[in-house]
């Protein structure tokens, strides 16, 4: 519990602490591998933590959340390929567990397909293992499924009706405020799926929420929260100049409205989506080659180099970009006929 807290209120070195604190005396509990995985890979620890996550499923090979650590690790550092092995390898033990951690990994999953641009595959996950056998009123579950439509639709997939499909379930999300993580969520969701009056209240009560909440949240809510989810409804909105301005600013602090690191990068490619489609190329050149130095073989990035390259004039970079996203294309292909 304590560890699950220090997540969601963005301490990644806390979930690493009270893990280490016990570890010692518990070393013939697997469980406790498994979350000092977790703790090392929100602490940038990659090797640690897929060092302990694997013992942990060596020693209890129904080990979700040391599926779920390593699964971490294997996405941040673009291994595709061992990731879908891994995690299709493992996916039989999630059935009988909970419904909302059976289709988080599969999300995980399904990252690993998207990055190798198998879009329909990733498709197929939402429709019957994330959505299809969601319990569509619960919050974890939703946002499950909002993190994937979005990151789908930021690689130019036409997601059809699934969007108005999920807004219908949101409305007891307009008041809840957990988190301002979920909120950001929830709120581009709603926009999305056509519910702009309720996207407009849950605003609103956002900032009424971090009025009044304990004085420790009240910086995150009202200086951090509330601006995000100013600029994921004008990005869900298509208004990329609204969307750069409220989201710029708070980039940096978005930690502390919790999740992980992985689920925490969508608004950084929301960022860089606005960037990207506002023309701002220098400032979408300098996140794109932060994102291509942490992993450098996801195709979408290189193709997105050459065209930013291009349009500054950096002819000799944009074919070398453009190259390589076609090698790792066809790279690519390869691995999604044999799996």
């Amino acid at each position: 519990m304590a560890q699950y807290h220090y997540r969601n209120s963005g301490n990644s070195q806390g979930m690493l602490r009270i893990a280490e604190k016990v570890f010692a005396a518990n070393r013939d509990n697997p469980y406790m591998y498994g979350m000092l995985a977790f703790g090392l890979e929100e602490c940038h620890r990659l090797e640690e933590a897929e060092e302990y996550g694997r013992q942990a499923i060596a020693l209890k090979r129904d080990n979700r959340w040391a599926h779920h650590a390593v699964a971490h690790v294997l996405e941040t550092q673009g291994r595709l390929e061992e990731g879908i092995s891994l995690m299709e390898s493992l996916s039989d033990t999630w059935e009988y567990g909970s419904s909302a951690f059976y289709g988080h990994l599969w999300w995980h999953t399904s990252l690993y397909y998207l990055d190798i641009e198998n879009f329909a595959k990733v498709l197929e996950i939402y429709d019957t293992r994330i959505w299809g056998r969601a319990k569509k009123d619960n919050g974890r579950e939703q946002i499950n499924a909002i993190a994937l439509l979005l990151r789908l639709e930021l690689r130019g997939v036409d997601v059809g009706s699934r969007w108005q499909e999920l807004a219908n379930y949101l409305q007891p999300r307009l008041h809840e405020h957990v988190l301002a993580f979920l909120d950001l969520q929830y709120i581009y969701a709603l926009v999305r799926g056509g519910k702009d009056d309720w996207a407009a209240q849950m605003l609103e009560s956002m900032q009424a929420h971090g009025e009044k909440v304990l004085p420790y949240a009240r910086r995150t809510w009202l200086e951090v929260g509330v601006p995000a989810a100013r600029g994921m409804i004008a990005h869900a909105g298509g208004d990329w100049e609204r969307a750069i301005a409220q989201l710029e600013p708070v980039l940096a602090d978005l930690y502390s409205t919790g999740g992980s690191h992985a689920q925490r990068d969508l608004f950084e490619q929301v960022y860089l989506d606005a960037l990207i489609r506002d023309r701002q190329h220098h400032k979408a050149l300098n996140v794109l080659e932060k994102r291509n130095a942490a992993r450098g073989n996801i195709p979408v990035i290189h193709r997105e180099l050459a065209n930013t390259y291009n349009q500054l004039g950096h002819i000799n970079e944009a074919d070398r970009a453009s190259q390589l996203a076609l090698e790792l294309s066809q790279r690519y292909q390869k691995v999604e006929q044999t799996v």
